[in-house]
């Protein structure tokens, strides 16, 4: 049984469902992009990803992590969905990884209900992806359920560049790109809605009589204060276009000056479109993840309160249409 999730709750509280966007390339020993559909002059890249999920559900993959020590597992539960129609493939990723000892604690209960030791046991967390590899392009869109802690995107990318090099590609190279560029927020913010904007101060008044005689460059406490303005459907263009001119002009201030030289140290704002919301920006850019709101979206199974793969198939879909479908910078 499924419901949606703007129907009446139940028990179960909804979480938050983030999608991560991001484009596939591959680059040659030149590191030059290749056509997907013809890279080495002898592969169809839909059929080349074919074999490569075969091979992990077969076996599970391991890397090195970046970051530390530990040692990342890419597998496959079951089998992914393939549509040749759609030239895409679907189903959940489980990344892992074999790290620090740890101990499983059931609520209410004092006693351990499960001691896991790094040497014999890896932890596993499954994620929804979605890939669709468009006819003659030198990219693919790809879609990850973004769930903290678990670095799917650099694990995907580097056991398919091993797959590549195992396959005697060798200085082929996978590369996963975020998909949030220009050309997203150019058509979000065209025919998207302004939810929400945020105007932060990194410090905050010492009183309130401060707070009303507006000295905020004189604000010495640490602290973030936050103005907002919202709305429940959409600001009007005037805001738009003043968040728009913030995001688009260039400086190398410390600081946004608004108005007559009142300074923030960040304006953040929210788009929606179609659905989707997505968080910009404007002075820390490189924060802007490559992740949409999809939480009131997709369907939920009554029972798990997860969100069903038939509606997690459709929203990734629909992303690829509503967002993704433009072309890609740089591509030809």
């Amino acid at each position: 049984m499924i419901y949606y999730s703007t129907a009446k709750p139940i028990a179960m509280a909804v979480k938050r469902i983030l999608l991560s966007t991001f484009t596939l390339r591959i680059t040659d020993q030149t590191n030059t992009y290749v056509n997907l559909d013809n890279f080495n002059n002898d592969r169809n890249f839909y059929k080349f990803l074919n074999g490569f999920f075969d091979e992990v559900y077969k076996t599970v993959k391991q890397n090195p992590s970046l970051k530390d020590k530990s040692t990342l597992h890419l597998r496959l539960k079951n089998k992914i969905d393939t549509d040749e129609t759609e030239r895409s493939f679907s189903g959940y990723l489980s990344s892992g990884v074999r790290d620090d000892k740890y101990t499983v604690m059931a609520d209410g209960v004092d006693e351990p209900a499960f001691e896991a030791d790094p040497n014999k046991h890896v932890t596993f967390r499954d994620l929804f992806f979605y890939i669709e590899t468009p006819p003659q392009k030198e990219y693919a869109h790809v879609i990850i359920q973004k769930t903290k802690m678990v670095g799917a995107k650099h694990l995907l990318q580097d056991t398919l560049t091993k797959y590549l090099r195992e396959n005697h590609y060798y200085g082929f190279r996978a590369i996963l790109l975020n998909s949030l560029d220009k050309r997203v927020y150019n058509k979000m913010m065209q025919y998207g809605n302004l939810k929400k904007i945020d105007l932060i101060k990194r410090t905050i008044p010492n009183s309130i009589d401060e707070y009303y005689q507006n000295t905020s460059k004189e604000y010495s406490s640490k602290g973030t204060l936050i103005t907002s303005i919202q709305s429940r459907l959409s600001l009007t263009d005037y805001w738009k276009g003043f968040v728009d001119n913030l995001y688009n002009r260039s400086s190398k201030n410390s600081k946004i000056e608004i108005g007559g030289g009142e300074e923030y140290d960040e304006v953040d704002f929210v788009l929606e479109y179609n659905g989707k919301i997505k968080t910009f920006h404007v002075q820390h850019r490189s924060k802007t993840q490559p992740d949409i709101d999809v939480t009131s979206d997709v369907l939920y199974d009554e029972g798990t309160g997860e969100p069903t793969t038939e509606s997690l198939i459709n929203v990734s879909k629909d992303l690829v249409r509503d967002v993704l479908t433009l072309k890609p910078v740089n591509a030809k």
